[in-house]
């Protein structure tokens, strides 16, 4: 947004949706129509990422849910509106390059560690509301989520090519962008240049992922 750090960003969509199952239906036709303009702050400082965000959400329903008539749904409108406020801080990562091959390949495993801050209020008509996706089960929420996620690179070394290893060269890097000759596939070579070996990155990652809940928000009247 002009010369300021921040940015913005909005989605929207307008659907007509169906549901029938055993037991209860919808019109043939609900018209859901969703906006929801986001801003964020991102800033960086030596390896750590730290992003605020606020989102504002307004989703129209032509029909909701009827209480008394758990069968078919209500002919009303519903008007969802939700504010969400959230925070998320990445510290710097933690990589180590690995000095012996195995099964012809050298070897770097990355961990990402993150954390999360996420609240969600103004929602106080879950109950009428139709669910049909991921758009329709949005909650107050009041939660910390932090996770570490592992990620595996491998490289393919070629037999007639020069030793990639930097003497000296340290195996633990901790956050930054690796320098040239930082791990062993980017070192400067003096020799004659050979086509690169193939670079697999995210051969293989995980994420372990914990949540903590806490009290939740009070609905907005």
């Amino acid at each position: 947004m002009g010369n300021t750090p921040l940015y913005w960003s909005f989605e929207s969509a307008a659907e007509g949706l169906q549901r029938r199952q055993l037991g209860f239906r919808t019109g043939p036709m609900v018209g859901r129509f969703d906006f929801a303009p986001s801003l964020t702050m991102p800033m960086q400082w030596r390896g750590w990422s730290f992003r605020p965000a606020l989102t504002l959400r307004d989703t129209f329903y032509t029909e909701q849910g009827n209480p008394a008539n758990s069968v078919t749904a209500a002919d009303d409108i519903l008007n969802r509106k939700s504010l969400e406020a959230a925070v998320e801080l990445r510290p710097p990562a933690l990589s180590r390059v690995f000095d012996r091959p195995w099964l012809g390949r050298k070897w770097k495993h990355v961990m990402e560690p993150r954390m999360k801050y996420d609240y969600v209020t103004g929602i106080n008509n879950f109950a009428g509301i139709l669910r049909f996706d991921a758009t329709d089960v949005l909650t107050n929420t009041n939660e910390i989520e932090y996770s570490l996620v592992n990620r595996l690179y491998a490289k393919r070394l070629d037999p007639n090519a020069m030793d990639c290893d930097v003497a000296g060269m340290s195996t633990l890097t901790i956050g930054g962008v690796p320098q040239v000759g930082a791990v062993p596939w980017e070192a400067p070579r003096t020799r004659t240049p050979r086509p690169a070996p193939q670079v697999h990155e995210r051969f293989l990652s995980w994420k372990s992922v914990r949540s903590i809940f806490s009290i939740p928000p009070l609905a907005m009247p």
